[in-house]
């Protein structure tokens, strides 16, 4: 039976709608340790992590290393990386603060990486963008290469890649080493109005300073004033969202919920044991 790690890294979630913490319970169960890195967020989340981790001793690790915005890029290669180093798992998944693992998938998931011939190291996964809680994106998946055996020289390189892609040190890993699976991961990046002003002046002045086109958006952005947007009713959501996500249709904006700490409500919305 295969151990697995998950790492992640961010920022300021909770003023940005990032929903950092069904990110990581949608994939708690189903992994063996979480890496979690805060980069030094000034707005409760880094709070928020360090609770949710001492709900879960025997899961999460919490790291603290800083990002700076002048080397952005860098920086967060240089925290995956930390974490990548120190991963007990045979394999590693890189989750992003805005996806999440439906729980229908942890066992599929499971049997996939207990089952792969040992030539190949890394998976990448079909991944469905929700658009205000009613569409999905059309066309077809993008396919980030998201999961990867723990093997030597194993690094992300956000600068040229933006963190997509897993690499060794003969670069990109390529098929036939590299094969899709079936499982989806749910990106929840527009879902939330009243953060979306928040978030477009963060990816433009502290994801990736220096880039033309985002310092453009920041200079269109940074005065304006966010508009409040009231909770509303949902008629019709997407059918067959992760529970964790059902929670949040109809939010104007991100907050974290007091159930997330709780691990009674956990076992019970995803019928899985934390234990």
């Amino acid at each position: 039976m295969v151990s697995v790690s998950a790492a992640i890294t961010y920022r300021n979630c909770i003023r940005t709608g990032y929903p950092f913490m069904e990110a990581i319970l949608s994939m708690l169960p189903f992994v063996d340790e979480y890496l979690v890195n805060d980069g030094g967020s000034d707005d409760g989340t880094r709070e928020s992590t360090r609770r949710l981790a001492e709900t879960f001793p025997d899961k999460i690790v919490v790291y603290d290393m800083l990002d700076y915005p002048s080397s952005k890029w860098d920086c967060v290669s240089e925290q995956y990386n930390k974490m990548i180093e120190d991963a007990a798992g045979d394999w590693i998944f890189q989750g992003d603060a805005d996806e999440v693992i439906h729980e229908d998938d942890h066992e599929p998931f499971r049997y996939i990486l207990n089952h792969l011939s040992p030539s190949v190291d890394v998976l990448e996964h079909p991944r469905r963008e929700i658009k205000a809680w009613r569409r999905l994106s059309s066309g077809r998946p993008y396919h980030p290469a998201r999961t990867a055996r723990n093997i030597s020289h194993l690094h992300q390189r956000w600068p040229g890649y933006g963190g997509d892609e897993f690499l060794d040190d003969t670069g990109w890993i390529k098929h036939p080493r590299k094969i899709k699976c079936d499982v989806m991961v749910w990106h929840l990046y527009v879902v939330f109005p009243g953060n979306n002003l928040e978030k477009r002046k963060n990816d433009a002045m502290y994801i990736a300073p220096g880039d033309k086109y985002r310092v453009e958006i920041y200079e269109r952005y940074k005065d304006r004033e966010g508009k409040e947007y009231p909770d509303r009713k949902i008629a019709d959501p997407i059918p067959n969202l992760p529970s964790l996500v059902r929670g949040l249709i109809g939010w104007g904006k991100y907050r974290v919920r007091e159930e997330l700490f709780d691990p009674d409500w956990l076992e019970e919305i995803t019928g899985l044991s934390y234990c």
